[in-house]
């Protein structure tokens, strides 16, 4: 078992801190693996043409990409909370693939149903 997926054991808390921090930024390629690669199969999918009257879809995928890893950045700060108002009865240590698979399958599903239904079907 690796030492970043253990469970939180408060020893300092600034060790704990730290251990939730690598763990989750450890995994952040992945997650923004998985969202890149569901919104290209919003827009490659079905019938889309990158060049449509949208002028401003670059901007509007960076904009997208800033809201995704700063929401991603709440698995962090979730643990944060809980060890800061000694929430221990979360297990959030326990909890962190659960919340990671949960949170990028919400977001990847929102990424790709906003290609999906802004782009293609003009919403």
């Amino acid at each position: 078992m690796d030492i970043l997926d253990q469970p939180l054991s408060p020893v300092t808390e600034e060790h704990v801190l730290v251990i939730a921090l690598a763990w989750w930024e450890g995994r952040r390629l992945w997650f923004n693996g998985a969202v890149l690669l569901s919104g290209i199969a919003g827009i490659v999918l079905p019938p889309f043409n990158l060049f449509s009257d949208n002028r401003f879809i670059l901007l509007e995928i960076a904009v997208w990409a800033i809201l995704v890893n700063l929401a991603y950045c709440a698995g962090y700060m979730l643990e944060a909370l809980a060890y800061q108002y000694q929430l221990n009865w979360l297990r959030l240590g326990k909890l962190r693939w659960v919340l990671f698979k949960i949170g990028t399958g919400l977001v990847s599903f929102a990424t790709f149903s906003f290609a999906n239904l802004w782009y293609i079907r003009g919403y």
